[in-house]
Formats: C-alpha cells, structure tokens, sequence
C-alpha cells in the first residue's frame, strides 16, 4: 500500500476513531419568545432566560438594549426568577433603552431536570409597552431588543466566566386590532400569595460602615415578583409605660443590606417584603439585650432580685398594719333597754 495513502487519508481517519470524543458545553442567555406580533397600545412581556447543557452556573450579569423610540419598558418581574442574591437590581435607563441587572443563584444552576418543561430558566420578565405617540408612526414596526453585554460565572468556586452566546427578540408593532391586551395586569392580579418566608440577621464588619452595626434578608416571590422592602425599628415600651417609640421608628423603604439606627441593638426590628400586587411578608427580629435603657444585662438579676425584696417587705408591712388594725379594742354595745 502506497506510505503517501496512509498518511493522508487513513491515519486521520484512525486518528479519529481511537481519540475519545470530546464535547463542549454551551450556554445561552436568550429573550424568550424571539419574534411576537402586538398592538399599538398592548402591554406585553419578554423573558430573559439562561440555558446551560452541563455546567453549573453561579452569577449573571448583563444589559439589554432597545429602542426607546418604539418600546417603553414598564417594569420588570423577578417571580420565578432563579436569581435570588441581587447584586444589582434591575436598573432601567428610559432615555438611553438599556436595562441591566446582575445577581447570583444560591448553590448554583445546572440546568433542566427531568420533568422541567423548560418553564424554571427564567432570570427575569421585561414588561414593555408602547409610547403613546407612536401610534403617529408608519405600521408595521419591527423593533429589536438584544444584548450589549453579558457576563456569566461557573459555579466551580474560582468565579470562571462561562463562554456561550446571547440571543435577542424582535418585536412587529402593528395598529390594526381594536381593544388593547396587558399581560401584566392579568399576571399581577393573578397573585394572592405572600412573599416567600425570610429571617433577619445582624452583622457588624469593621470594614463595612466604620464597623456599624446592620441587617441583611433576602427573599422572593414566585408570582409577580418583589417591589420593595420597608423596615420598622422600635424602642419597646419600658416596662409597658415608661417609655413609647419615637419618629425613627415609622415604616420606611429600605435596602439589604440596611444599617440599623439603634446601635445599643435594643430595638425590636421588623422587615416588611411586598410584591408587585401589595400581598406583603414581615418577619421580626426582637433583641435579646436588655430593654432597660442605660442597665447592662448582668445587672437585671439582682435588680430583679432587690425590687422582688421590697415588693415582699411592702406586702409583710401592708398585712401586718392590716391585721393590726383588726385586732385593736372594740368597745361593747349596751344592749339593756329600758323597760
């Protein structure tokens, strides 16, 4: 057999079959669906997904880009979202079109399971609708959204930046049907069900706000997604009268971290997540020092102990004047009447 034959056509061939396959793992961060036809004047949601065939997938960032000529966005839904630890909540830019975001996913994404019908991806819905004076325009539309960056990380505990692709939609506006359709609505209303269960843990860092004290939660909602959080500090009632809670302690918006006012730690502390709809989750944190202002804790038992010995002597003295008193002379009454 001619060497020249061997070495040209059979070696690679052979070459081909002894070598051990070799696969590469993609993932792909897509808006889900690709194309859709709306209405001038409809409110309509795109998906922002992630898909991944076998790595295991930590922290997304991206930003999204559209035309904020011919779409507004309107909002955007964290229910169902596998991103549960915001790094940076979704920030939309009206006059420039861009959305971006960027959050991590607990114990990692690795994909599909069995019986996922492709429905648990989700990183985040984007609710978009159209300025009203678009309906001046020349119909139909055609009004793309894609990706001008995006940024995934491995799940293997060294932060590698996963290679893949990214797919945008396009979206055909026309003005031809009567009536408008709003998706959101018909998703919000739908939830009735309360933000997810969350616990309140305090942290001090001496790196982090000159070493101050400060609170962190976090928690989703698998409908139509969180709106905001409040937090509630408050100064107990001293001993149920002495003392009541001041202004600092009304409802008001807050961010996890947030960096708690009471720095003694005195306070009872309550944290308020309320979705989309207005269903809202609060879970407490009561302090476990003591409630007497200005009175360290290693002091409450003995003063328990001193103010127990003088409600015990006050008592001791209150009955024995009592019983004094009962057993003072009585003179007795003339009975003899005469006749």
């Amino acid at each position: 057999m001619n060497k020249n034959f061997f070495s040209y056509f059979l070696f690679p061939i052979c070459l081909l079959l002894i070598t051990p396959s070799v696969s590469f793992a993609m993932v792909e961060i897509f808006l889900d669906p690709v194309f859709r036809d709306v209405n001038v004047g409809d409110t309509f949601i795109v998906t922002v997904r992630i898909k991944t065939d076998s790595d295991c997938l930590n922290a997304i960032r991206s930003e999204i880009r559209y035309d904020p000529t011919q779409l507004k966005v309107v909002d955007w839904g964290t229910g169902q979202s596998l991103i549960s630890l915001w790094t940076e909540s979704p920030k939309i830019d009206s006059q420039k079109g861009t959305i971006s975001f960027a959050g991590g996913i607990p114990g990692g994404y690795c994909g599909r399971v069995t019986g996922d019908p492709g429905l648990t991806n989700i990183l985040g819905k984007i609710v978009f609708s159209t300025p009203p004076d678009l309906s001046k325009g020349t119909f139909p539309l055609i009004s793309s959204v894609d990706f001008n960056y995006y940024e995934i990380l491995l799940n293997d505990g060294m932060g590698t930046r996963a290679e893949g692709t990214a797919k945008g939609t396009q979206i055909r506006i026309d003005n031809k049907r009567e009536g408008v359709i709003n998706e959101w609505l018909s998703e919000v209303r739908a939830d009735t069900t309360a933000p997810e269960l969350f616990t309140i843990n305090i942290y001090r860092d001496p790196k982090i706000q000159d070493g101050k004290y400060f609170i962190a939660w976090t928690t989703t909602d698998k409908q139509s997604g969180l709106d905001h959080y409040e937090v509630f500090e408050t100064n107990p009632w001293r001993f149920g009268f002495f003392q009541s809670s001041d202004q600092m302690t009304y409802w008001q918006r807050a961010e996890s971290p947030y960096i708690l006012k009471d720095q003694n730690l005195r306070s009872k502390i309550m944290v308020k997540a309320i979705d989309k709809t207005g269903n809202e989750r609060i879970s407490e944190y009561n302090p476990r020092t003591s409630l007497l202002p200005g009175i360290e804790d290693k002091w409450i038992g003995p003063l328990g102990g001193f103010i127990a010995f003088i409600i015990i002597i006050g008592i001791y003295f209150w009955r024995a004047s009592r019983k004094k008193k009962n057993n003072e002379f009585i003179p007795p009454i003339n009975l003899d009447l005469p006749l």
